[in-house]
């Protein structure tokens, strides 16, 4: 294990790099992986460990124990709650100016994030999953926002990423009511790709990484913001932008020769052209 304590330390986050994957994992589990300001500052720098080593391409965020992330650690909630008003707000706009600025890393990073999930995700852990371009659980997991639980907004981005995903209705549902919803629900809202069952979680993980390395860097970053970035822009906007990246994938070496490659190989429609 390659453990950086300048960005990951052992007690709140760990930081592993096996050749092109990096793995993230929270790592509180008497705490159920819940947020507080170390984990936040932590997990901020091992994504920007991971995004700015040269071998790491891709990247899993995990937790570990039998919870994904519980949310804000409350117990620390109380403890911020017991000082002055302003002492208060100081500390919560710490927290979640932490946060925040994980989400804004793995969405500005060119590199794949995939959360493999195993077990409960609640508030900022949803606005995380979220986050990540990818997402597959274990058919034992369950999302629940439960800010309302306890009279809180979201954060974590799940504001922004939520309607996008669910429609309006459907989000103000989910986050008004804070009612858990399954695995399979989540995949088939679109807040994960999909749910399997527990005991094939890591075949499907290992599937995945080894599909997204046979596609160039270069192509998965230019695709992650076009995709990304489609939210904001106009059609015709985004039409030049694609034709943009298309001419520079098509300069690139690997281009010509998998283009050469597919036509020396491949078949259309059955037959050969």
């Amino acid at each position: 294990m390659d453990n950086n304590p300048n960005a990951a330390g052992p007690e709140e986050v760990l930081y592993e790099e096996n050749g092109a994957v990096a793995t993230i994992t929270l790592n509180r589990p008497e705490r159920l992986n819940s947020l507080n300001a170390d984990l936040a500052r932590m997990l901020l720098g091992a994504i920007n460990l991971a995004t700015m080593s040269d071998e790491v391409r891709l990247i899993v965020l995990k937790g570990s124990g039998t919870c994904f992330m519980a949310g804000g650690d409350l117990y620390e909630f109380s403890t911020a709650l017991e000082t002055s008003q302003q002492a208060q707000e100081h500390w919560f706009g710490n927290l979640i100016d932490d946060a925040h600025a994980a989400i804004r890393a793995i969405k500005e990073s060119p590199k794949p994030f995939i959360a493999c999930i195993r077990g409960p995700v609640a508030g900022f852990g949803i606005g995380l999953v979220a986050a990540c371009d990818l997402a597959l659980a274990s058919d034992g997991a369950s999302f629940k926002l439960a800010y309302s639980l306890i009279n809180a907004t979201p954060d974590g981005g799940a504001t922004y990423a939520l309607p996008r995903l669910l429609g309006i209705k459907r989000a103000l549902e989910l986050t008004w009511m804070s009612a858990p919803i399954g695995a399979g629900e989540a995949a088939s809202l679109g807040i994960i790709n999909r749910a399997v069952r527990d005991d094939e979680l890591e075949f499907e993980l290992q599937s995945l990484i080894l599909g997204l390395l046979k596609v160039s860097p270069s192509v998965i970053a230019r695709t992650k913001f076009l995709i990304r970035d489609s939210y904001e822009a106009n059609l015709p906007d985004q039409l030049e932008a694609e034709k943009f990246a298309f001419i520079e994938c098509a300069k690139r070496v690997e281009f010509a020769q998998s283009v050469r490659d597919f036509l020396a190989r491949k078949t259309f429609f059955g037959s050969k052209r």
